[in-house]
């Protein structure tokens, strides 16, 4: 796995935009899923994949979250590394991430 050190903090002014690679394990099937708690309203944050150019077989495409702050207040975003079809397991990785939106 990459070696791609997560922030456990981020701090945003309203409509300051983040974007923020995520460690990936290539084409073993593995996928970022996103939960957020808190007040919703504070951000929005997705999970986007990357087009690689020139990509072809054995290439996987990154994964970013980007996180747009809307408006001032707190967000807890919580982030697994999973196989979708394994629901019952444990994820791989998983990774807190407080922002803050002043």
């Amino acid at each position: 796995m990459s070696e791609t050190q997560l922030p456990d903090h981020v701090d945003l002014q309203v409509n300051e935009e983040v974007s923020i690679v995520l460690p990936s394990v290539g084409l073993s099937g593995y996928v970022w899923q996103l939960q957020q708690s808190g007040n919703s309203g504070v951000a929005e944050a997705a999970l986007r994949r990357e087009k690689i150019e020139g990509a072809g077989i054995g290439r996987a495409a990154p994964e970013k979250l980007v996180i747009h702050a809307a408006a001032p207040g707190k967000l807890t975003l919580n982030l697994a590394l999973r196989r979708p079809w394994e629901h019952d397991s444990a994820p791989l990785q998983s990774h807190t991430l407080e922002i803050d939106v002043t």
